[in-house]
């Protein structure tokens, strides 16, 4: 009896399979085009991942024209998904449903993803003969990033490989490689061993290898230019150990150069006999001169301002590696809100003879009218790079000097009378920026971290200036920190969908009297200038409000000095495997921003930062992204007699009050 029901239940099994086999193809393979009316994932036993991450492996979508290929192909992706995953006795069985009317059609998928498995031990062989120092470094428990009872995941073991083998390249193992990888699974009944994995990775190191001499060829060298001005570039020295990191690292100085139109820095010849690479270094050049027309926009004071530029560029100036940049720009925010630029700078690279160190040297000219004033700018700038080494939190420190002559006219009207105001201010500015800056993309940052901290005093050698030469001056101290903050909603690295995050918080600490001289009568005036000071609202800012509208203050428009705003945002590029040229770079935003201006810091209150939602719009272009936002005033501290209610949804709110469109270039943070 017991083989009976054996047999019986075996040849039902196989019964059922064959008729739902035979049955199933018939159906997909009707000549007529069927849509697919929905795709539904099925778990049977819990599921690790999300119907949202799973439904990104799959192809076929809800809309899609059903192909029974590449239906069978999504089947075999989840099954692919699961088992680099550690889930090797995953099943995926599928259905699919036809309609009555023969024209659209369900796809299921029904997985069982089981128990994954874990690693019970790992073996690395090959590496017995390399130093010490590189064995501690390698096996370190604190730098490995897979470890034992960890479930397996392929991408981490493929990562700990890699890591291994950088190490080696950065020690003179050139050619080192993984050799093989082997998984075996444990089939004991053991609860210990049961779904469990023995992982054994075999690498081939080689022998280390030296640097050689490096031969540079310039191609076309029209100019003169002298190989030493390369050569320096180069963070390796002939008779050090090999290292592919600063192979990576001189292609990446030397493609800074602007000079440089393309750089590779390739093998020479290899001496085996007594370990030693010879490189060459092939540099083709772009013009020394170039005059470049420019289409322009950015914020300013919270306002977005777009316009045309032209631009001269000196690559070799007084055939040294410096550069030499002069530019005009006409900017237009409205009809009544223009601003004209005229900027020369000189670039100067190793500044005294320090390969860290940069200088600039910037001269300017800036007019700018709206309704109430004109102002003409003069100021000269002179600032210092320096670039930290990598294992500082610190990566970069900017040190500058600016000197500024400010014209201002004011114009008065009232009824049939008009009246002008003119005066002038000088400021001598010293300022100092920290960053820290690990973010992998700078148009769609997806991972890593930015942290700015800015200081800026405006009064020690103004003061000193304004007794001797009688000059109008400010005097404050202004501190911001800005950080912001990436990460991947998706495990892939060039994930199409991020969280960004930033938080901006500024105070501006005014000190002395400030007393100006105007028309020859003494007038005291407010300690800090109008653009000095924190405004709130606009595209980079909270946008539920237009620019310069947002601030506890009696006028928005002139700001304030304490700010604390932030936002959280998310991003995504749905259509980044699309095959359309145009439809790819196209993207969409959610976010959330809050924050407020306020007087002085004093006069900060919780219940008066300002709260806003919306959507937006990006298309990616090689100059940013250009963006369209829609943002609502979700909480309103000030709405006054236009916007009446402070939360969107309280009855009797102004609805034309609480919303704001914005159209910028480049990324809100």
């Amino acid at each position: 009896m017991k083989f009976f029901f054996k047999y019986f239940f075996t040849f039902i099994f196989i019964f059922y399979n064959y008729v739902s086999g035979f049955s199933q193809p018939e159906l997909l393979t009707t000549d007529a085009s069927l849509t697919i009316s929905n795709v539904v994932y099925s778990f049977n036993d819990g599921n690790e991942f999300g119907e949202e991450q799973i439904s990104t492996i799959t192809k076929l979508k809800s809309g899609d024209i059903f192909s029974e290929n590449e239906f069978n192909l999504d089947m075999m992706r989840i099954r692919r998904f699961y088992f680099d995953h550690g889930y090797f006795d995953c099943i995926v069985d599928t259905s699919t449903i036809l309609n009555d009317q023969g024209n659209e059609i369900t796809v299921n998928y029904y997985i069982h993803q089981n128990t994954p498995y874990k690693i019970n031990s790992i073996e690395f062989t090959g590496l017995d003969k390399i130093p010490e120092n590189l064995s501690a470094q390698i096996f370190n428990h604190s730098d490995r990033l897979i470890s034992l009872q960890s479930v397996y995941v392929k991408q981490n073991l493929e990562a700990e490989i890699l890591r291994i083998v950088k190490i080696l390249n950065n020690n003179g193992y050139v050619f080192a490689i993984r050799e093989s990888v082997n998984i075996e699974k444990n089939l004991s009944e053991d609860p210990v061993l049961k779904n469990t994995l023995n992982i054994k990775v075999a690498f081939q190191t080689g022998e280390q290898y030296y640097f050689g001499f490096t031969t540079i060829r310039i191609e076309n060298n029209k100019y003169g230019i002298s190989e030493e001005d390369f050569r320096r570039e180069l963070q390796f020295h002939e008779g050090e150990l090999y290292n592919k990191k600063k192979i990576l690292d001189s292609e990446s100085r030397i493609a800074s150069i602007s000079l440089i139109s393309t750089n590779s820095l390739t093998i020479d010849k290899i001496d085996s006999a007594r370990n030693i690479i010879d490189y060459v270094l092939n540099l083709t050049l772009r013009n020394k001169y170039q005059i470049v027309p420019e289409i322009v926009g950015y914020s300013i004071q919270c306002k977005f301002y777009g316009g045309i530029g032209l631009s001269y560029l000196d690559n070799y100036f007084f055939n040294t590696n410096r550069t030499f940049n002069s530019r005009i720009r006409a900017l237009f925010n409205s009809f009544e809100d223009i601003r004209v630029e005229f900027i020369s700078q000189v670039s100067q690279p190793y500044l005294f003879n320090n390969e860290r160190l940069t200088g600039n040297l910037g001269l300017s000219f800036d007019y700018w009218k709206e309704p109430e004033f004109q102002v003409q700018q003069y100021k000269t700038k002179l600032g210092v790079a320096y670039d930290l080494p990598e294992y500082t939190f610190i990566n970069k420190v900017f040190m500058n000097w600016t000197l500024e002559y400010n014209d201002l006219q004011f114009n008065f009207s009232g009824g049939n009378t008009a009246s002008e105001l003119s005066f002038n201010y000088f400021n001598s500015r010293i300022g100092s920026d920290f960053l820290h800056d690990n973010t992998n993309n700078l148009s769609f940052p997806s991972t890593g971290y930015f942290q700015s901290f800015s200081i800026e005093e405006t009064g020690l050698i103004g003061s000193l200036l304004r007794n001797i030469f009688q000059l109008n001056t400010f005097k404050f101290l202004k501190l911001t920190t800005l950080n912001k903050f990436y990460v991947n909603i998706f495990e892939k690295n060039n994930s199409p969908s991020v969280l960004g995050m930033k938080l901006l918080v500024g105070n501006i600490f005014p000190y002395g009297d400030n007393v100006f001289i105007i028309n020859g009568i003494s007038v005291p005036a407010e300690n800090v200038p109008t653009d000095d000071k924190f405004t709130g609202g606009g595209a980079n800012s909270n946008r539920g409000w237009r620019s310069r509208t947002l601030g506890i203050l009696s006028n928005p428009e002139l700001g304030g000095n304490f700010s604390f705003e932030g936002s959280i945002e998310h991003r995504t590029r749905p259509f980044l495997d699309s095959d359309n040229f145009i439809l790819k770079d196209f993207g969409f935003v959610t976010f959330f921003d809050f924050g407020n201006v306020w007087s002085d810091a004093n006069k900060f209150r919780l219940n008066e930062i300002a709260l806003s939602v919306g959507g937006g719009l990006r298309y990616y272009t090689v100059v940013g992204a250009v963006r369209l936002d829609l943002g609502f005033k979700l909480y309103d501290p000030r709405p006054g007699h236009v916007g009446v209610t402070n939360w969107i949804w309280q009855d009797g709110a102004n609805f034309k009050d609480k919303y704001s469109i914005h159209i910028a270039l480049g990324n809100s943070f």
